[in-house]
């Protein structure tokens, strides 16, 4: 029997779509529990729901900041760079007057590092090298408003990617 090329390549389409929904990745999981853990503390007291977060799933404090009912500019301005919030998160978040804090949660969940240099043309090392880090972060962003819980974001994992340079030998 001969098979087209379209069949294969729906086949293989459809074992991969089947190989990533299926199996997903550890991160995505335990994120998937984070949101479940979230939801069932909306309402709660912004202590209780942070000590959750630090002390029983390990994540700690990246960026906090708090307003008087602000504006859509101000929550805008402030924005965390790799996990804030979109105009239209700004506007369903935040219409409502009160006392608002953000808490941003980070946990790493991998990383790898690796450092480069420089030879001479007869081979000697020159005394500078760069190290390149690549870590992946799980994040939660929560927002209280009154000191209670009223909305949340999990990230299951985000790329960041830091460079030094000039590290002597």
């Amino acid at each position: 029997m001969r098979i087209g090329n379209g069949l294969v390549i729906g086949l293989a389409a459809a074992a991969l779509a089947c190989f990533t929904s299926c199996a997903p990745r550890a991160e995505i999981k335990q994120a998937k529990l984070y949101e479940n853990g979230l939801a069932t503390m909306i309402g709660g007291d912004i202590d209780p729901v942070s000590a959750k977060i630090c002390y029983e799933w390990k994540f700690g404090m990246a960026d906090f900041w708090k307003w008087e009912s602000p504006s859509a500019e101000t929550v805008l301005k402030n924005n965390h760079p790799l996990v804030g919030f979109s105009k239209q998160e700004v506007a369903e978040i935040f219409p409502a007057a009160g006392r608002y804090e953000v808490r941003v949660f980070a946990k790493p969940v991998a990383g790898s590092s690796a450092t480069t240099g420089e030879s001479t043309q007869i081979g000697l090392s020159v005394p500078k090298d760069e190290i390149h880090e690549a870590e992946r972060q799980s994040y939660i962003r929560a927002v209280f408003r009154d000191r209670k819980l009223i909305h949340y974001r999990v990230w299951a994992a985000l790329d960041l990617s830091v460079k030094r340079q000039g590290l002597g030998r």
